[in-house]
């Protein structure tokens, strides 16, 4: 992820920021410009910008308006309560031409991504969806719930694996500079983890000591599915070094990470930091959602040469830059089953964009309701819009404190995670379902004496259902409780078995997890 950095408008710096990050605002400073976040309706002052900023703020919109020493991954990190969401700020504001430069005194409306206020965690602070109001002449008080109106973003792969990431060429790539062998000699021919190697060039070629690169290897030629058309050439990505001596004809490095056995021939290019892509927790497609109309593509190859995939492995689809893909680009993966009728999709799941070439795309798949083949098809999805704000007014009667504690606490019980279209017969969970447990987590810690039900499903297909469903409400409880911190006692392992299917006809969605959020005062469900 970009860093921040801070500068002048001059070629040498703005060049240097351009790889350094979204860039500090820069002078000259306004007189004076509110801090913290502000409701619209709103007139912007008159200040110096090299953009055209908005001079006026729409009612109801979220906005904060920049002041010298801010960068977007500052104040993402301030409201958003991440820093990796400054490109969601960013969005929100297309007068901003350039992320590395901006300037006090601009606008900037705010996305609805779960803003967290200024004085969220101090004593005192109201809780979150809650507006106390002033006490009626009766004594009565009115509370407002504000629900809905944010999405939720996850990274859509870990930081090393998306390093890791193989990627396809269509034209070859610079192998001048690459690995000899290691200082074991020849007697060694794989290499892994802290091993010393020996580079092709030195000095005379502009290798430094402390440079980094990244090693690639050539696998084999990949074709379109169904013309047969070269797509190009399958590039794995074996790990990366950094260089700890030089002379003028070879460098000596260190491999920093191995992602795969690496081989004398491997070469190496200079190492890029790749931004993790962040995506929207929404529903999974399925055989009811409508197609999108967006462009189409297919599945032209699966990690590691795989002959099927499923959830959480890589893939291959050949769109790319040229056709306007970008990293945390969605698609939902279909076939006809039979073209000649044409009868409906038969949708198989869902992938994300991680990376993106020239002509193809490196995603994983996120949600398989079943395998996915080469020459399966892809299609973008529509951009998720989240559920609209929704505002209720309670009267709560009576002045104590008492009355407003259960205001600002209802006891509501609510299905806090479903993570169905667990494998046939298999217990782990995905990334998808880590990332609700971990918001999830965050929701126990700060209700210390809210609990958790964790119910397990199975499908009426599956071995020993009743002993499947305890198994996944387990590993429900497992990572809460080894991963996040949360006592034992407080999530509770029950199993329905197949005796609950969701679906007659998905079997995917009868294998699945129902975890039930109880907060202090509210009712677990009744089996």
């Amino acid at each position: 992820m970009r860093r921040k950095g801070i500068g002048t408008l001059c070629g040498v710096v703005a060049a240097l920021l351009l790889v350094l990050g979204p860039a500090a605002a820069q002078d000259p400073a306004p007189a004076a410009a509110p801090a913290g976040l502000s409701t619209g309706p709103a007139t912007i002052p008159t200040h110096w910008s090299k953009y055209s900023y908005p001079t006026s703020i729409p009612d109801g919109a979220t906005y904060y308006v920049i002041v010298r020493g801010d960068t977007f991954w500052d104040i993402a990190k301030r409201y958003l309560n991440s820093p990796y969401l400054w490109p969601q700020i960013w969005e929100e504001n297309k007068y901003i031409s350039d992320a590395h430069w901006i300037y006090p005194g601009d606008p900037l409306i705010m996305p609805k991504v779960a803003l967290v206020s200024e004085r969220a965690g101090e004593a005192g602070a109201a809780t979150e969806g809650v507006e106390p109001v002033p006490v009626t002449e009766e004594g009565a008080r009115e509370v407002v719930r504000t629900t809905g109106g944010g999405a939720v973003y996850y990274p859509l792969i870990e930081e090393t694996a998306l390093q890791c990431a193989p990627y396809i060429v269509t034209s070859p790539e610079d192998e001048s500079l690459h690995i000899i062998g290691s200082e074991l000699g020849e007697s060694k021919v794989a290499f892994g983890d802290r091993e010393i190697l020996y580079l092709s060039r030195g000095s005379n070629a502009g290798v430094k000591s402390g440079d980094v690169y990244t090693i690639h290897h050539n696998t084999y030629t990949v074709k379109h599915p169904e013309s047969g058309d070269k797509l190009g050439t399958k590039v794995e990505v074996k790990g990366w070094v950094r260089v700890l001596l030089v002379t003028e004809d070879s460098a000596t490095a260190i491999v920093e990470q191995a992602c795969e056995d690496i081989h004398a021939g491997d070469y190496l290019k200079p190492f890029v930091k790749l931004d993790v892509p962040l995506v929207a927790r929404r529903p999974a497609p399925d055989r009811l959602t409508p197609p999108s109309g967006k462009i189409q593509g297919f599945i032209v190859d699966i990690d590691h040469d795989s002959f099927i995939a499923g959830a959480e492995q890589l893939v291959f689809i050949n769109l790319g830059r040229e056709d306007g893909i970008a990293p945390g680009n969605e698609f939902t993966i279909f076939k006809i089953m039979y073209p000649s009728v044409p009868t409906s999709r038969n949708v198989l799941g869902s992938l994300g964009v991680v990376t993106v070439q020239e002509r193809t795309s490196t995603a994983k798949i996120i949600y398989s309701a079943d395998h996915m083949m080469n020459g399966d098809r892809v299609e973008m999805r529509e951009a998720y819009v989240p559920p609209p704000v929704t505002t209720t007014t309670e009267t709560i009667p009576g002045a104590g404190a008492e009355a407003i504690s259960e205001a600002r606490t209802p006891a509501e019980t609510g299905t806090a995670c479903d993570m169905s279209g667990f494998p046939r017969n298999r217990t782990r969970l995905n990334n998808v379902d880590k990332a609700c447990l971990d918001d999830l987590a965050s929701r126990l810690k700060q209700d210390p004496r809210s609990r958790v039900v964790a119910i397990g499903h199975a499908d009426s297909a599956e071995k020993d259902a009743d002993a499947l469903g305890t198994k996944r409400a387990e590993a429900v409880r497992t990572y809460l409780v080894s991963e996040r911190g949360i006592d034992e006692g407080r999530v509770e392992v029950r199993t329905v078995g197949s005796t609950r299917p969701a679906s007659e006809t998905e079997r995917a969605s009868n294998r699945r997890v129902e975890v039930i959020f109880v907060p202090e005062g509210g009712a677990a469900p009744q089996d």
